[in-house]
């Protein structure tokens, strides 16, 4: 009974006491707050964070065709892109689609696999030169957190995005994963102009 007796007092002091209470009530509401801020970095953290950028040491370039066919394809420009993506979150990615928008139509191509009739090499100054791309991507991709990938992209439907006079075209990728959709700048050069850029 003492001891209930006590406890009853405490509590009835505390109470009684404005100055204990405004504290308590600070103390709680900063509790609340930092919970609430701990849950939103714990969500944003998972998110998919995804750093997409055109390949350094893998060509990346668009070339128009002369018979408007290419394979099984009747088309009068192509695009061949390697990707780098890098996954920045402690949690694997997947990769459903990826697609390219024009900015000039607002008309989007998807990117198809089965295309495999590029241009790999040249002839400079009589010798036979050749350059690399990336494998074509096979979606869906899985990414593993924190790695880097190399992807080739390849747009077969690429008429709509370039000028009869352009050598450089500039556009965005949709890539899209089950919760975040990604909209890089990619800019790519005519293939004549790229391998004279990259000296091959």
């Amino acid at each position: 009974m003492g001891t209930s007796s006590a406890f009853q007092n405490l509590i009835y002091s505390i109470g009684s006491n404005p100055k204990i209470i405004a504290w308590l009530s600070i103390l709680g509401a900063v509790f609340g707050i930092a919970s609430i801020l701990f849950h939103i970095v714990k969500i944003l953290r998972r998110r998919p964070r995804l750093k997409i950028t055109l390949s350094d040491s893998l060509s990346s370039y668009y070339f128009k065709t002369t018979n408007g066919k290419v394979q099984n394809f009747r088309t009068h420009a192509c695009a061949v892109l390697s990707l780098s993506i890098t996954n920045c979150t402690s949690l694997p990615v997947s990769i459903d689609s990826i697609h390219g928008l024009s900015s000039k139509l607002k008309y989007t191509v998807m990117h198809n696999p089965e295309f495999t009739e590029i241009r790999t090499k040249v002839t400079v100054q009589g010798q036979r030169a050749f350059f690399d791309t990336a494998s074509p991507a096979k979606l869906p991709l899985r990414i593993d957190p924190f790695d880097t990938v190399f992807v080739g992209i390849r747009f077969v439907y690429f008429n709509d995005f370039i000028d009869d006079d352009s050598t450089n075209v500039t556009f965005k990728l949709i890539v899209r994963t089950a919760r975040r959709v990604f909209k890089p700048k990619i800019s790519i050069k005519e293939i004549d102009l790229f391998l004279n850029s990259r000296k091959i």
